[in-house]
Parts: C-alpha cells; structure tokens; sequence
C-alpha cells in the first residue's frame, strides 16, 4: 500500500497539499486504466466472527477490566466507566482498544485508510464482536465540535448497519444525534459519519437507541481501488478523486477526511457521486476555512460499493 504525505509547496496563488494513492491495495492510476483490480483478503491472517442477526441499546460504557482508572485519568468505583477523552494522544499512537485480540489484530492489519486516522477509542458493542466503532473528537476550522464515528465490518460476510442514538456532552447529555444506515458493508470495509456537535465539546460517550447488523441479503460489496489528489486556492482546499470498481457498482457515498502528520483530524468532506452501475467514480470536495496555515496534510479515503 502506497501512502503520501507531502509537505506544502507554494506555486502562486495555489498550494499543492496531497496527492497519493487510496483504499485496499492500491495502484497508481495509470496502472488502473490498463490492469484489472483483484479482489482483496482483507483482514488477513485473522479468525474472523460468523455473524448472528443482533440489535443492542443503552449507553456504551467502558468494560470492567479489573481497574478503577479512566480515559482521562479520574476514578469511578469499579463498575465500569464512560469513555473519557476521545483523542489520541500525538506523541504516543495511542488508542484505547476494547476489542479482543483477534478482533485488534483485524483492525491493525486493515488494508484501507483507517488506520490514517488517531481514532481515540475503539470497541465492539454487546454481542457485536464482528462490529467495531471507532470514535474521535475533532474541531473545524469554524471551532464547531464534531465527532467521527467509524463502522468497520470484521464479521467474515457482508453486513448491513442501522444505528440511532446521540452523542454526550461533559455533563451527559444529548448534544448531537447519531442517524446511520450501511448497506452490504463489506469485510475490511469502514464507513464513517461526522456527528455535529456544534459549540458543545463531546465527551465521547455515544447513547445507543438503537444499534441492528444483520447479514446483507439484497445487495453486495465491490472491491475498490482509489486515487486522490488536492490544492489549495483563496483558503479554499479542494480534494478531487478517483475510484474505481472491479464491477459495475453503485456508490452513495465518498467520505475523505483530512489529518494531520500525527493523524489528528482537521475537517471532513462527503461526496455523492450520481453516477450507477458503473466501474469508475470521479468526483471532488471542498474544504473551507482553517486548513491555511497547515503545512503537512493526508487524506484518508472511504467508500462501500455495491452491486
């Protein structure tokens, strides 16, 4: 896999910010156009979960694991406490894991752009193990909180995911709702939703009202290969894509999120590409505000296709 992080280089009034190549086993597009794409075992060397049918609710609290410390260093009385801080500290890598170890070792080996990004926290829910959501707390360039929210599918089939809920502030109440629905989310394959929290900070605890995987039966994955490239022009930031399928597929989304050298998000973009039942998608997103003043910069891709 092919990853870029370019530092800035002035030419006039514009800034070359990134380039590089994108999701699962990557190829430059030149060699796109001209070679078939095959299929990717994504994660590999795992022991992946049959997938049963399941919908849980209720707050998601951190596991009891014996210890009374939290996420960001307070006590509670042993029962299990809420997620803390939802930020991955730069200067450590670290990102709190309550998955098992088959499940962690998945989720390191993935072959997408997830991996780009410092997510602070990550677990599967109750009786959910193939389910893993990640979560981070980020800022745009307005000051506005939002949190990213990211569903990835380790079960060994494809899966379609139904979630509602909220998102928590500091004193524990709702302060951005969670409406998310994924069809035919294929093994490996990460969606991401951003949360709006507005001028409330996210304390990383989600509410779950509601949270159904079940097998995909109406629609399947397509493997994909992406490429991406963006600039800078008049503080506005324009990321452009490419993604193309190994069959005709229709794709509702394309998520690119924005990191710095340390992984840390600076801004998201979504995409809705109107084209279907094709094998080439090409589309751009535009950032606004914030991104000026940042000298290195990655782009983290996502995508389900599906046929």
């Amino acid at each position: 896999m092919k990853k870029k992080m370019l530092t800035c280089l002035a030419i006039g009034m514009s800034v070359v910010m990134l380039s590089g190549c994108g999701i699962l086993r990557r190829a430059a597009m030149n060699q796109l156009m001209n070679q078939p794409i095959e299929a990717s075992e994504t994660p590999s060397e795992t022991t992946l979960p049959e997938i049963t049918d399941v919908d849980v609710s209720g707050d998601w609290t951190r596991p009891n694991t014996g210890t009374s410390e939290t996420l960001d260093g307070g006590t509670d009385d042993g029962t299990g406490t809420e997620i803390g801080t939802t930020t991955a500290n730069p200067s450590s890598g670290l990102t709190a894991s309550y998955l098992s170890d088959d499940a962690e070792k998945a989720m390191q080996s993935l072959q997408s752009d997830y991996n780009k990004i410092a997510w602070g926290v990550r677990y599967s829910p109750d009786d959910i193990d193939g389910l893993v959501i990640s979560v981070s707390a980020f800022t745009d360039g307005y000051g506005s909180y939002f949190l990213l929210i990211g569903y990835t599918n380790i079960f060994q089939k494809d899966i379609t995911v139904s979630a509602s809920g909220y998102a928590k502030g500091t004193d524990g109440n709702n302060i951005g709702m969670i409406d998310s629905y994924v069809t035919a989310l294929g093994t490996g394959n990460t969606f991401v939703q951003r949360v709006y929290c507005g001028d409330n900070m996210p304390n990383g605890e989600i509410h779950w009202d509601s949270l159904e995987v079940k097998e995909a039966t109406n629609k399947s994955y397509v493997y994909w290969e992406a490429d991406y490239a963006g600039g800078m022009n008049n503080s506005v930031l324009t990321t452009s894509y490419s993604i193309q399928t190994v069959e005709p597929a229709d794709i509702y989304e394309v998520q690119i999120v924005l990191v710095d050298e340390n992984g840390y998000i600076l801004d998201y973009g979504m995409d809705a590409p109107q084209d279907r039942n094709v094998t080439q998608f090409t589309g751009e997103i535009k950032y606004y505000g914030g991104l000026t003043g940042k000298s290195k910069m990655d782009a983290a891709v996502f995508a389900n296709p599906v046929k």
